[in-house]
């Protein structure tokens, strides 16, 4: 918990010098979001959102660790659809802790295995 409120600190602190780093953003949502402060991490993500590319793969990851954090099922699964639509592998997101929850899940099984 320490280190997120450190990391935070610091990211806020990259950010005033360059506001418009969108991963800065999705890492200050991700250490909110490991915080428990969901609305925090969701008004990052809602900063960016526009700039991110669809094709951005590690972003969308993030993004889909974020939204499964806090607990945005449906948002978490588009992000993991376009996370896996640009080459990240399944089985590394079936390793994430993040994702424990969505085991079993219809919707999740058929986005890991190719079953859509």
């Amino acid at each position: 918990r320490v280190r997120f409120n450190e990391a935070s600190s610091l990211i806020d602190t990259q950010l005033q010098v360059n506001p418009k780093d969108t991963g800065l953003w999705i890492d200050r949502a991700l250490c909110r979001a490991k915080l428990g402060n969901c609305d925090g991490a969701s008004a990052a993500l809602a900063s960016v959102a526009a700039a991110v590319p669809d094709s951005d793969a590690a972003a969308a990851h993030e993004i889909a660790r974020i939204e499964a954090l806090c607990g945005h099922r449906d948002r978490a699964l588009a992000a993991v659809e376009r996370a896996i639509r640009n080459h990240v592998p399944p089985a590394a997101i079936r390793a994430e802790d993040e994702f424990a929850k969505f085991a079993g899940d219809p919707r999740f099984e058929a986005l890991l295995t190719g079953k859509r």
